[in-house]
């Protein structure tokens, strides 16, 4: 476990630096001035690089989220400037802080809820923006523009093509030529798209159901393959899908994406249950209504693992569960839950890259206590404890091994260490 970190970089570009994690061992922040903006990339040691950018006077940088199936290979920045009708600039940055991509796309232009993500393949990036999927070429250029409803829509990317919800239904489309395969019409809007390349899947979830279909390249129109309802919470895990039945005793059933079940219960003397989420393990958390009021259960292959009285929102991310407002739990897969780990505070988790988790105790008005982070990996070891971290804990952010910390209380970032091999 590591409570110090292992070297600290100085942000001179003032306190609440961005920072963005990528493949190899390193994470990037971004320094911004009024004359442009220097990305530096931090090692697990030192400063690897630091890459000026060449920006229209009074120009600024951001980062290009990168996609949540993964860490990108480089480092993305969106260039702007403050002057009008300058073209905000896509740039790529490796790992030495080398400028393999920088090209002018007007699609990128600012305006607020400006959401922009990455998904780096082997033809080109695709950008996830807020209005549209952008899928370009090695150099840069357009092959496919695809409208996108809301900044929430689900799209997956698979191989050589991209699974997006357009408004009306799922477009599969070829990443080399831009041209839509096929489209599945939809009545409603789906919350998740997952792809199963080896079962030549589509699992489709839309209002507590989940449509499973074959995909076959050469086929117009996908064949439906299974027809799920009734299906609660919404799984962070493939192939994981609870569907709950009300009691006394309330059931839960967790089926595949065909519908097969992989295991039942029965939560004794139980009226009704909810579902909150799935771990990295595929251990469920839920919590069910007693006659003496709710408990919260985590449940492995069917059988109970942890039980105690709800007392807050319970919630899930990585190998983290949140079983009240100032509790939390490790659940590494196949292992027994940790002691519960009290805070002094309310507290909130999140994902950082590469499967792991983090939990922080939110600031309090007028509070003077200092504030606490704990955060795990994907396997569930606990690897960094702070106890006296601001509130710029809440934006760890973790590449193959390193972990960077942004502090508020000082213009730095702290690095930490896990060892994992980059």
């Amino acid at each position: 476990m590591l409570t110090a970190p292992t070297w600290t970089y100085s942000a001179a570009g003032g306190p609440n630096p961005f920072i963005v994690p990528a493949r190899g061992g390193f994470i990037a922040t971004a320094i911004n001035t009024e004359s442009g903006a220097t990305i530096v990339g931090l090692g697990r040691h030192a400063t690897r690089f630091a890459r000026p950018l060449k920006l229209e006077p009074r120009g600024v940088a951001i980062f290009a989220q990168p996609s949540p199936y993964g860490l990108p290979a480089m480092a993305w920045v969106v260039g702007y400037s403050t002057t009008a009708g300058i073209t905000p600039r896509l740039i790529a940055i490796t790992s030495d802080g080398e400028i393999s991509l920088d090209i002018a796309r007007p699609e990128l232009g600012w305006r607020d809820g400006r959401a922009v993500a990455i998904t780096e393949t082997e033809h080109g990036p695709v950008l996830h923006l807020d209005d549209r999927h952008l899928v370009l070429d090695a150099q840069g250029d357009v092959v496919a523009d695809l409208a996108r409803p809301a900044v929430d829509a689900p799209y997956f990317v698979e191989g050589r093509r991209l699974f997006a919800f357009d408004g009306t239904s799922i477009a599969c489309v070829d990443l080399v030529t831009g041209a839509v395969r096929s489209r599945i019409p939809l009545d409603g809007k789906p919350t998740a798209i997952r792809v199963d390349s080896f079962e030549k899947r589509l699992a489709i979830r839309v209002d507590r159901v989940l449509c499973s279909l074959d995909v076959d390249d050469a086929a117009a129109l996908p064949r439906l393959r299974a027809f799920v309802g009734g299906l609660a919470s919404a799984p962070n895990t493939a192939d994981s899908n609870l569907r709950l039945s009300a009691g006394p005793p309330a059931s839960i059933e967790c089926v595949d994406d065909d519908g097969s079940v992989r295991w039942s219960c029965a939560l004794p003397a139980t009226s009704s249950a909810v579902g909150a989420g799935f771990f990295t393990g595929g251990e469920a958390l839920v919590y069910a209504t007693h006659a003496g009021g709710e408990r919260v259960y985590i449940l492995r292959d069917g059988e109970t693992i942890f039980e105690r009285a709800r007392a807050g929102q319970p919630s899930v991310s990585g190998s983290l569960a949140r079983v009240g407002d100032r509790a939390a739990i490790v659940v590494a897969p196949g292992a027994p839950p940790s002691e519960v780990i009290d805070f002094t505070t309310s507290i909130e988790l999140a994902g950082i890259r590469g499967g792991g988790a983090v939990a922080f105790e939110r600031p309090s008005a007028g509070g003077t206590h200092p504030q606490r982070m704990i955060a795990v990996d994907a396997a569930g070891a606990r690897i960094i404890e702070i106890a006296e971290g601001g509130s710029g804990a809440r934006w760890a952010a973790a590449s193959d091994g390193l972990i960077a910390v942004p502090r508020t209380n000082a213009p730095r970032v702290d690095l930490y260490d896990t060892g994992a091999p980059a």
